[in-house]
């Protein structure tokens, strides 16, 4: 039997070809993620014969403002799909047929007791899809989910300003479950559902706390999508000791103003991307450990984006900086105090880093990025805004260097840049006066 990456490979390679064809039509998105739509008239035909089937009842984008009567719901029928509609309510009463229903989407609806009406969740035993992503559903009873034992996509996460929290045991109870967004309400339950790591997950978003808006919001300068990311959202806790031993590979932390260090460091698994944002007190990421030479906390760590992090002074202390390996991405923007990004008493030249993106904005009091010389052959895109101190970009420039945005500020302080390259390469300064 093939395994579900092997299935999720051929489904892609289906789609290509059907794009080959001109039956779908494919685009990138606002942060270039490639996607596939139906045209118009493929969408109403595939409508219509699912519709006309004896498997699938179709009425997304209907503008309908209650469920469909009686008549509509057929026996035996094995998809719903009522996405992008204006329901509301349900009556307490209702309990259609629809035993075998495997996918269920009521995504986009201003629904608020959708889910807690249903009363017959139990004849759902061959569910798989439930999609209540941007719907208005606020409440989910407790014992619910353990009921749809075959689901294998659940999606929770709520429009602004609506959150529904599930509980970590619930959850672990989802043997089957390969795609999951949800939220927990506190660490207790998110560390029940983080330490037990049984269920095999292909994708996983997870929120803790309730959700707030953050300029972080789907921000990769990686330009590819993470298969398990973790947000926490407004937490009292003083350090990020819950990071210790997590499994996810993007992590996230939001306005958590109590927050000075991280936590003491233990080895981070597969984390590659951090991001924080709003960590007012912060001072530093992580303390020094004792034991140098046995630590390698961040190895597969690619992209560092720091927004909002007022007290901190140095982003990199040289200790850590050696232990990233594979650091791509390095954004620090609003940071008031921000004096160094990379610090060091010695001047030395560090060569070989990986590094392709460095983005500089509003640090009012950025002196210094390094007191030495980086070597970074895979530089990409350099951007410096609103850092009147800075004087100096100690950077090796390559041929492959795609992009260069400076203000004129930091131009009128003269910035030094020193450029090393086999292939000549256009004046960044002059690049920068006409961006």
């Amino acid at each position: 039997m093939w395994s579900r990456r092997s299935q999720f490979d051929r489904g892609h390679t289906m789609l290509d070809q059907l794009e080959n064809a001109s039956l779908l039509e494919g685009s990138r998105d606002d942060e270039n993620y490639r996607y596939v739509k139906m045209h118009d008239l493929i969408w109403d035909m595939a409508r219509k014969i699912l519709n006309e089937s004896l498997g699938g009842r179709v009425q997304a984008g209907a503008q309908l403002t209650e469920l469909p009567d009686g008549t509509w719901w057929r026996e035996n029928l094995l998809i719903v799909s009522l996405m992008e509609n204006r329901i509301k309510d349900i009556p307490s009463d209702f309990s259609p047929r629809y035993r075998e229903v495997a996918r269920f989407y009521l995504s986009s609806n201003e629904a608020h007791c959708i889910v807690a009406r249903m009363r017959e969740w139990k004849r759902l035993k061959d569910l798989r899809y439930l999609n209540l992503d941007g719907s208005g559903v606020r409440v989910l009873r407790p014992g619910i989910l353990p009921e749809l034992s075959k689901l294998q996509f659940l999606k929770l996460h709520q429009k602004f300003g609506v959150f529904l929290p599930v509980e970590g045991h619930e959850v672990l109870r989802l043997q089957r479950l390969e795609t999951l967004e949800c939220n927990f309400r506190d660490l207790e339950n998110f560390g029940i559902f983080d330490r037990a790591g049984v269920l095999p997950l292909i994708a996983c978003k997870v929120t803790v706390g309730r959700p707030s808006f953050s300029l972080l919001e789907d921000l990769n300068y990686t330009k590819s999508k993470s298969e398990s990311e973790a947000w926490f959202y407004d937490l009292m806790n003083d350090t990020a000791s819950f990071l210790s031993g997590i499994s996810f590979r993007k992590v996230v932390i939001v306005n958590c103003q109590n927050i000075i260090s991280l936590c003491p460091l233990v080895r981070h698994g597969s984390l590659e991307i951090l991001h924080l944002d709003g960590l007012m007190i912060l001072e530093t990421l992580f303390e020094a450990p004792s034991d140098r030479l046995t630590f390698d906390p961040f190895y597969y760590l690619k992209e560092i984006v720091i927004h909002k992090c007022h007290r901190m002074k140095a982003l990199l202390p040289p200790w850590l900086l050696s232990t990233l390996l594979h650091l791509e991405v390095i954004v620090v923007e609003d940071c008031h105090n921000m004096e160094v990004i990379i610090e060091t008493d010695e001047q030395e030249r560090i060569e070989g880093m990986g590094l392709k993106v460095l983005v500089l904005k509003k640090l009012p009091y950025l002196n210094s990025i390094y007191s030495g010389r980086l070597e970074c052959n895979s530089l990409e895109e350099i951007t410096v805004n609103d850092c009147p101190q800075l004087t100096r970009i100690p950077l090796t420039i390559p041929h492959s260097l795609k992009k260069i945005q400076v203000d004129p500020e930091s131009l009128r302080n003269s910035i030094e840049w020193a450029i090393i390259s086999e292939e000549p390469v256009s004046n960044p300064q002059e690049d920068a006066l006409h961006s």
